[in-house]
């Protein structure tokens, strides 16, 4: 089976999409995978504009 990561927030306006929003977003997304499991460097689809990849 495969599995295909994806992570979303909240976002209801523009003021939800900042850098440092953004940046927080994406170390939580990174958290959450290594916590589930999926290897460093697995990428990670998320509602943001560019995919992020764990460390």
């Amino acid at each position: 089976m495969r599995c295909f990561p994806i992570y979303q927030t909240f976002g209801r306006g523009a003021a939800d999409f900042s850098y440092p929003l953004g940046r927080a977003a994406g170390q939580a997304a990174i958290n959450a995978a290594l916590d589930h499991g999926f290897k460093s460097g697995t990428r990670i689809a998320s509602s943001g504009p560019s995919p992020r990849t764990t460390t």
